[in-house]
């Protein structure tokens, strides 16, 4: 059975210089107390532009902003996360995108 603890929630486009905005919508066992949230956004070819790691227990929500950088060049950028102490032992991972950048 495939554990589900959490989905992200991504705006339709990003634009260089401008916040862009992820929702983390949890929904965490009791039992699993706090969890960690490892959130990274990431270039069109998977690099780490930043991460936030933010706790949570139960169900919520989490609103986190990243700032694509205003220099930035791709035209795509991906959003990763796990939630668990570290990657070996996650209890979910998930990637979602690409999000286009506005011209």
């Amino acid at each position: 059975m495939l554990f589900r603890s959490f989905q992200l929630k991504l705006p339709s486009q990003a634009k260089p210089g401008k916040p862009f905005l992820v929702l983390v919508q949890h929904n965490l066992e009791k039992n699993l107390g706090q969890q960690s949230f490892h959130v990274t956004l990431k270039n069109g070819d998977g690099q780490r532009i930043e991460r936030i790691v933010k706790p949570a227990e139960g169900k919520g929500e989490l609103l986190l902003t990243f700032r694509i950088p205003a220099n930035y060049t791709q035209d795509t950028v991906r959003v990763s996360a796990f939630v668990g102490e570290d990657f070996p032992t996650n209890l979910q991972y998930l990637t979602e995108g690409p999000v286009k950048l506005a011209d």
